[in-house]
């Protein structure tokens, strides 16, 4: 994590529940897995996934210098 960034609160994740609370977010993960070449289809299933408690977990980060909400997820 650069240091231009830092977690927008502790133990905030990506994870809506089907509500869309941080777009920027959860778009930047939405282009991140198109470019591995998923369908959009299975993005959106991983999206919809996404689990704070289990796997996969979307983190949410905001830039300290422009306020921008953006994500990272990650699955074992």
């Amino acid at each position: 994590m650069s240091l231009s960034h830092r977690p927008a609160k502790p133990g905030v994740h990506v994870s809506t529940g089907g509500r869309v609370a941080f777009p920027d977010a959860r778009e930047e993960l939405r282009s991140e897995a198109g470019a591995w070449g998923w369908s959009a289809e299975a993005v959106e299933s991983y999206l919809a996934a996404l689990d704070k408690d289990s796997q996969p977990t979307g983190y949410l980060f905001m830039c300290r210098t422009c306020g921008r909400y953006m994500a990272y997820a990650d699955s074992t």
